[in-house]
């Protein structure tokens, strides 16, 4: 296999690709962050799995393998004991992870103005607290990956929908005058 460029952050390391073992037909959902991969996740997961309501979590069975809150051997292995076909997340561009012509990459993109406003509401919605804690050395094996940022709202379900504080801050946010198309 090619060598891959590294991306590593705080949060992120495209290392952890390192020794994990692709199957024939997997999907690998690629995407920058805010460009709609829970989105593509949850697509994927209804059409693999046929069901509107999932058996495990959606980031279980479609984990972060780059994010280093979780041991990676843990997201191993829980991506091993998967029977169906697997749709696995990352945000590391292509040239950082393993090519393989058997597997399927989903590359997703976004104008760049609606990132800007959907990171913009992500930050407002993260609880900076436990951000720092995740990225300054909290166990690792300890972090849920549902709360890598903080973040202090729920993940979607099948259904679209979302249960948090989160629409609480966006109404504070809209009251004080700030306009959401002003970027």
């Amino acid at each position: 296999m090619t060598a891959v460029r590294r991306y590593e952050a705080s949060m992120y390391d495209s290392n952890r690709w390192d020794g994990f073992e692709l199957r024939p037909g997997d999907i690998i959902i690629s995407t920058p962050p805010k460009c709609g991969t829970t989105w593509t996740q949850m697509i994927c997961a209804l059409l693999i799995l046929q069901e509107p309501e999932l058996p495990l979590p959606l980031d279980t069975l479609s984990p972060w393998i780059d994010m280093v809150t979780r041991a990676r051997t843990d997201v191993f292995a829980d991506l091993e004991a998967q029977t169906h076909r697997r749709f696995i997340k990352t945000h590391t561009p292509l040239d950082g992870i393993p090519n393989d012509p058997t597997v399927t990459y989903i590359c997703v993109g976004r104008d760049p103005r609606d990132v800007g406003l959907s990171m913009d509401h992500h930050i407002d919605n993260t609880d900076i607290g436990a951000f720092l804690n995740n990225a300054n050395g909290r166990p690792r094996s300890t972090v849920s990956s549902s709360d890598h940022c903080g973040h202090r709202g729920r993940a979607p379900t099948a259904s679209g929908t979302a249960s948090g504080s989160g629409s609480t801050t966006r109404r504070r946010r809209r009251r004080s005058g700030r306009r959401c198309g002003a970027l």
